[in-house]
């Protein structure tokens, strides 16, 4: 590698560092935007997204043209085709890689001392901490019989998720969140048999369309003192499939016991289904309406 391209991946990289630019990018990803579109998500003045393009710009992330008295702004991915090059040298060390929230890489540093089983399709990692404690990781690979985008719009779609994020026994009573680094998210599961609403949520730390999201989980009142029980890091990742399928990779971590892992396992295993039965849905419905379509 040249000093010259060392240092563009350096440019790219600190344009990369402020979560507000990865969120113009992630917008940007779905087609071309003015200025004034990609501030409104913002809390922050009209002047100070314009810096944060100036950055961007610099970076050649973004191409901004020219269209009458319209200035739309453009992504442009080859300095992010750059970065995909220089991880990939690192591909060997992937299973002992830390979680870079500023970065294109998203994964969890986490030593393994022993491996248990793991069910099929699933594979669970154990780290002993210097205490003694165990630190547990899930990590849970799914293919799903739907587009890479379908998956990942069915994934962030609040009316979807409450058909779906939900597993069996439980109904999704309410699904709110924020699609944006620094965003919240929350949502209740109530019993089926009447017991108690068990409240979650979290802040999602990064958001890119189609392919990733990480955010924080955590149990509502499950804390010592009332509030939130202790946090996991989830970081989930949308990848394409032969056939037009789609792999979807789930990580959480970290746990305190291999008894909370078990029950995560459990109950996002049992999400997973019904999120499979919800896309299944969605794509009968779409290929229903077009053979009525074409009808008449």
């Amino acid at each position: 590698m040249s000093f010259h391209q060392s240092d563009h991946l350096s440019t790219t990289f600190a344009a990369l560092a402020h979560p507000t630019r990865r969120a113009i990018l992630a917008r940007l990803a779905s087609g071309q935007a003015a200025v004034n579109e990609l501030a409104k998500p913002f809390d922050t003045s009209l002047p100070a997204v314009t810096k944060h393009l100036k950055v961007l710009h610099r970076a050649g992330l973004i191409t901004q043209g020219r269209q009458a008295q319209w200035r739309p702004c453009r992504l442009d991915a080859a300095p992010l085709r750059d970065i995909a090059g220089w991880v990939e040298q690192y591909r060997q060390f992937w299973d002992e890689s830390l979680t870079d929230r500023m970065t294109i890489s998203v994964n969890f540093k986490l030593r393994s001392r022993k491996m248990n089983t793991p069910n099929p399709g699933t594979e669970t990692s154990n780290q002993q901490g210097p205490s003694g404690s165990s630190q547990e990781e899930l990590v849970v690979t799914r293919i799903f019989d739907a587009p890479r985008e379908l998956v990942f719009k069915t994934w962030i779609d609040p009316k979807q998720a409450a058909h779906w994020m939900r597993p069996r026994g439980f109904t999704a009573h309410h699904v709110e969140g924020e699609m944006r680094p620094g965003g919240a998210w929350r949502l209740c599961l109530r019993p089926d048999d009447g017991g108690r609403d068990l409240w979650q949520g979290g802040i999602y730390r990064d958001v890119v369309e189609p392919a990733r999201l990480v955010f924080t989980f955590a149990w509502e009142g499950e804390g010592d003192d009332g509030g939130p029980g202790p946090e996991t890091l989830v970081a989930i990742t949308f990848a394409e499939h032969e056939g037009g399928k789609t792999e979807l990779t789930f990580r959480q971590a970290v746990f305190k016991s291999i008894e909370q892992l078990e029950g995560h396992r459990g109950g996002w295993s049992s999400t997973f289904d019904r999120l499979a039965d919800c896309l299944h849905e969605i794509q009968s419905r779409g290929a229903k309406n077009g053979s009525e379509n074409l009808s008449h």
